[in-house]
C-alpha cells in the first residue's frame, strides 16, 4: 500500500492554472454581463487561494477553501476539480470513505486530467479495500478504463504500475505482469520497480529463468 500511496496525483502546474484564472476579460462587461463576470472573478479567486493553499501543503486551510468554493459556487465548471482536490486532501488525511464519497458525486474536472482523477479513485478503492476483495475488483474495472496510449511516460507508467499491483492483489500474476513488464518499458522513476515487481512475479509463476 505504501507503494500505492506513493504514485503521485498533483498534476496541475501553479503557473498555468494561475495564467487560466487571473486572465482579465478584453471588454469590460457592463449590467448582467459585469455581474457573471464578477462572480466568475469572485470563484476563480476562491479556487485559485485553495489550489495555492494544496501546494503549500496546508492540507486543513487546503481543505476549508475548497469546501467553500464547491457550498459557494455550485454551477461554476471548476466544482470536479475541487472535489478531486477534497478527495485527494481526504486521502492524505487517511479519511478514505470521505474520499469515496466525493469521487461519487465528482462531476467531470475541466483542469484535472479525467486519467487522474480515475487513478486517485482506484487508489481509494485499493486503500479501503475489504476481505472479498470488491473494491480491488472495482478498482482494476476503473484502472482498465483508462486509455494510456497518449500519456506521458511518467503518467502511463503510474497507471500501468498501478493496474499491476491491483491485478496481483486479485492474485491475477498474469495481468499483474504483463501490466509491470509494460510499466518497466517507459522511460520513468518507476521502471526500476516496476522491473523488480515484474521479476517477482515471474517467480511467483514458477518461471524462475525469466525471473
Amino acid at each position: 500500500r505504501a507503494i500505492r500511496r506513493g504514485v503521485k496525483s498533483r498534476v496541475l502546474m501553479g503557473g498555468l492554472l494561475v495564467a487560466v484564472l487571473t486572465g482579465a476579460p478584453l471588454v469590460p462587461p457592463t449590467g448582467k454581463a459585469h455581474a457573471q463576470a464578477t462572480a466568475q472573478s469572485t470563484a476563480n479567486q476562491q479556487f485559485l487561494l485553495a489550489y495555492r493553499l494544496f501546494n503549500r501543503n496546508e492540507d486543513g486551510l487546503a481543505l476549508e477553501a475548497f469546501t467553500e468554493f464547491v457550498g459557494g459556487f455550485q454551477s461554476d465548471p471548476k466544482v470536479g476539480d475541487a472535489y478531486y482536490y477534497l478527495s485527494l486532501l481526504e486521502r492524505r488525511r487517511g479519511n478514505n470513505a470521505k474520499a469515496l464519497e466525493y469521487l461519487g458525486n465528482t462531476p467531470e474536472p475541466t483542469l484535472v486530467p479525467t486519467y487522474a482523477l480515475q487513478v486517485l479513485h482506484a487508489q481509494v478503492l485499493m486503500d479501503v479495500d475489504d476481505a472479498e476483495g470488491k473494491n480491488t475488483a472495482r478498482a482494476v474495472e476503473v484502472l482498465e478504463k483508462i486509455d494510456v496510449t497518449n500519456l506521458a511516460p511518467l503518467p502511463r507508467a503510474s497507471v500501468l504500475f498501478l493496474k499491476g499491483t491491483a491485478y496481483r492483489e486479485m492474485n491475477n500474476l498474469t495481468g499483474a505482469q504483463q501490466a509491470m513488464k509494460e510499466a518497466a518499458a517507459e522511460e520513468s522513476t518507476l521502471r526500476a520497480r516496476a522491473t523488480m515487481e515484474q521479476g517477482r512475479l515471474l517467480a511467483m509463476q514458477g518461471k524462475p529463468a525469466e525471473a
